[in-house]
């Protein structure tokens, strides 16, 4: 059974969280001017994203595009609601918040020794073949984007950078 979301809902949803975020940024914007976090707030936006995600319906296996981007819209708003909420509780992180964070399924954790296991000749091959292809000496790993505080550290970080470049052109065509 397929549960679907017209254009209109979907497109109200994505406002809405889109709204949301953009509220957890100017959070995070906050904290890096005055050194401290806005806790309500983000308990009220930790609480909308909940209620948000538990309005988009359940897709266990996605069928289209739009089913697709309707469950993953759900699995970032879960996650972005798990990650605030612990953050805000001040808790070391376990293993089953990480995987509600990320939405990672835990029938997807119990069957990952088996599919290891039968799949080991086949998986160290692999490493093997994409260890003889990479240039090791130039190779740099990229940010996790998916991951909350890397994207908005990142996204900082570069806005500081660009005002920066901005400030060193006005100066330089001033000079000009």
């Amino acid at each position: 059974m397929h549960i679907y979301i017209d254009t209109k809902m979907a497109e109200e949803l994505f406002e809405r969280s889109e709204g949301l975020l953009k509220r957890l940024e100017k959070a995070s914007k906050f904290s890096t001017k005055f050194q401290v976090y806005p806790y309500q707030e983000a308990g009220r936006v930790a609480q909308e994203l909940v209620a948000l995600a538990e309005s988009i319906p359940e897709i266990e296996n996605p069928q289209s595009k739009d089913e697709v981007v309707q469950a993953e819209l759900k699995r970032r708003l879960d996650g972005e609601a798990t990650s605030l909420d612990h953050y805000l509780s001040g808790k070391p992180y376990d293993f089953d918040t990480i995987l509600t964070m990320y939405g990672i399924p835990r029938s997807d954790i119990t069957q990952l020794r088996t599919w290891l296991e039968g799949n080991r000749a086949q998986t160290l091959d692999s490493i093997d073949r994409l260890f003889q292809s990479t240039d090791i000496q130039n190779y740099e790993l990229g940010l996790n984007a998916d991951v909350p505080n890397v994207r908005r550290q990142s996204e900082e970080f570069s806005a500081v950078q660009i005002q920066k470049y901005h400030k060193r052109l006005g100066k330089l065509l001033q000079y000009l």
